[in-house]
């Protein structure tokens, strides 16, 4: 019994862990409010138009169906892949689990 509560104190732990990382990102498009739930978000900053580049064409290699452009950070250069918010909804619904 002793080893069960220890087993079970591990996991609350864990699930309460889980749970504080979790955030929940709510987008709205044409009267239609979604939510999606990420582990963590690295920055927000706005882009500017001169940043944003079309996607360039990466063949059969990469899947880019959720993409719809590339930039580049204004803080660090780093490049930020821009996702279209209505095919990544649409993804996610058509998984089953």
């Amino acid at each position: 019994l002793a080893r069960m509560i220890n087993l079970f104190s591990k996991f609350i732990k864990i699930t309460r862990e889980q749970a504080k990382r979790e955030i929940t990102i709510v987008l709205e498009n044409d009267k239609t409010r979604s939510a999606i739930a990420v582990d963590s978000i690295i920055s927000v900053e706005k882009l500017a138009k001169d940043s944003i580049e079309t996607m360039p064409d990466f063949g059969n290699e990469i899947d880019d169906s959720l993409s719809t452009a590339i930039a580049k950070s204004s803080k660090d250069n780093s490049l930020i892949l821009l996702l279209d918010a209505e095919s990544v909804i649409r993804e996610s619904n058509s998984v089953v689990i």
